[in-house]
């Protein structure tokens, strides 16, 4: 067993127990892209440490995006299923908190990229958010957002969205 804490585990502990507030019960999703995968699990762990009944990780590929902002035809860019939609909706109504990884992969991702394709890509995908993010920004359902390096090197700032305010570590 290791005595020493990892910076993945200590991040978890701080969003799930301090920004989420995870209780038993609880419903989390933790959203991330693939180099997130050490700390999203590390914080599906606290979450269920903390008696979390269920926990989704939610893996967001943003080189994905550029290739369908590349290569999908124009009309689709803006498309996004309708049970995507649906799933946001149900996830609003059952109270889901909320935990997004940021940080990006290739900071150069999207370089030469048409930002109208991009913009149509985003819209899209935004919309079908919209429900549960509202509910996040209304205060209503807690939700934390951390900047966090892709190399696991750099926390800068959780950004609580659950009425308290900011909390910096």
């Amino acid at each position: 067993m290791e005595l020493v804490e990892s910076f993945a585990e200590r991040a978890a502990r701080i969003a799930v127990g301090s920004c989420l507030r995870t209780r038993r019960g609880d419903l989390v999703m933790i959203d991330g892209s693939p180099p997130h995968r050490d700390a999203m699990l590390a914080a599906a762990k606290e979450a269920y440490r903390l008696g979390a009944r269920y926990v989704w990780l939610r893996y967001y590929d943003e080189l994905a995006l550029r290739v369908r902002a590349d290569l999908s035809e124009d009309e689709w860019l803006g498309f996004e299923p309708g049970s995507q939609g649906e799933l946001f909706r149900a996830m609003a109504g059952e109270s889901w908190t909320s935990l997004q990884f940021y940080g990006s992969e290739d900071p150069l991702a999207f370089e030469g990229a048409d930002p109208g394709k991009l913009a149509r890509c985003a819209k899209g995908r935004h919309e079908v958010l919209k429900p549960f993010l509202e509910k996040v920004m209304a205060f209503e359902s807690p939700g934390c957002i951390l900047p966090y390096a892709t190399d696991g090197s750099l926390l800068l700032e959780v950004y609580v969205h659950d009425g308290i305010g900011t909390m910096v570590v």
